[in-house]
């Protein structure tokens, strides 16, 4: 015999368990503050690197290239591809800034990449094989950290298709503010093979990781009306060729 008791609900407990998981030990975080850049951020945007290939201004040449991509195929997520330079600065995850003798280490979340950028005076390029997340050669301009990556040969300038050329160069600028809270960024990507205008992308991370390695999320009331941090997701553009110079600080 089969006895049907009809339906029932999903329920759950009133009662809550363990404590305030979001609160952050004011101790370890003013310690994290005074580290400056070194520590973990989380960038809690948008990936940039999906937005749609119209929405560039791209090259004969690399609508071509848009044309043939086979999403199956050549997708390099079903691949499980890492992405390199430059998405894999358009990811949503932790990252962290380590600081090493004559360079910094950028090291991320997603795929355990690592990405050095070497400080040295007179540091180059030259000679350098190419890799996917190129050769970075940074420095400080006050409190700014100014870097520029060449020597990529990362296949895909984003996630969905737009390929990139040997000749992509991206400049970066970090900057720690908001009282050690946030961390602004900007980049700025130039490949005449692909883009026939710079691609720049610029964004507040001001989420960084508490003490337990869980994400905190810091509200920001200045920034209401700055279109550059409205709802902490990236402000993105085209920059002519002629209009483009890496800035210091601002």
């Amino acid at each position: 015999m089969v006895e049907s008791r009809g339906y029932r609900g999903a329920r759950s407990s009133d009662t809550a368990v363990g404590g305030s998981p979001w609160n952050v030990d004011p101790e370890k975080a003013a310690v994290a503050q005074g580290r400056g850049i070194f520590r973990v951020w989380s960038r809690d945007v948008r990936p940039w690197y999906f937005r749609p290939a119209d929405q560039y201004q791209l090259t004969e040449s690399a609508l071509a290239a848009v044309a043939e991509w086979d999403e199956f195929e050549d997708n390099p997520l079903l691949n499980c591809m890492a992405p390199g330079m430059p998405a894999v600065m358009g990811n949503p995850y932790p990252m962290e800034f380590v600081e090493r003798d004559g360079a910094i280490e950028l090291r991320f979340e997603e795929f355990d990449a690592v990405r050095v950028i070497h400080l040295a005076e007179g540091a180059t390029e030259a000679d350098v094989s190419a890799s996917p997340l190129g050769y970075s050669v940074g420095h400080w301009e006050g409190d700014t950290l100014l870097i520029t990556t060449s020597r990529i040969n990362c296949p895909y300038f984003d996630r969905v298709g737009i390929s990139q050329s040997a000749a992509v160069e991206v400049h970066e600028r970090f900057r720690v503010v908001e009282n050690g809270n946030g961390l602004e960024y900007e980049m700025t990507v130039t490949d005449p093979q692909t883009l026939s205008v710079r691609f720049r992308v610029v964004f507040l991370a001001p989420i960084a990781r508490d003490d337990r390695g869980r994400l905190q999320n810091h509200h920001h009331a200045g920034h209401q009306d700055n279109d550059v941090y409205r709802n902490k997701q990236p402000v993105l553009g085209l920059v002519p060729l002629n209009q483009f110079q890496h800035r210091g600080p601002r």
